[in-house]
């Protein structure tokens, strides 16, 4: 079982109750419940394998804390690929290595 298996429990039981809240850098809020999750990470997967991506294969996230690394993250794991974080605060150099 992965975290895509744990989040599809709650959208069977309550597809449209708050999965992710984010708070804007300007103070709104943003919020996904289940169904809007998995559809979001489901078009994203679909997108990631129309580009040849697939399970093993490997996705670089260099992404921030915002609902679009949960969406990327899911739909990467939906696919069985490997999710390898980049650190933000990398500088060129590191990120050439």
């Amino acid at each position: 079982m992965n975290l895509h298996d744990l989040f599809a429990i709650p959208l069977a039981e309550a597809p449209a109750r708050a999965a992710l809240r984010f708070r804007e850098a300007d103070g709104r809020t943003t919020a996904f419940s289940y169904a809007e999750l998995f559809a979001a990470a489901e078009r994203t997967a679909a997108g990631l394998a129309a580009c040849g991506l697939g399970r093993g294969d490997r996705i670089a996230f260099f992404l921030g804390n915002r609902p679009e690394l949960v969406i990327a993250y899911l739909a990467a794991i939906r696919l069985g690929a490997i999710v390898v974080p980049i650190n933000l605060a990398y500088r060129k150099v590191e990120l050439g290595h």
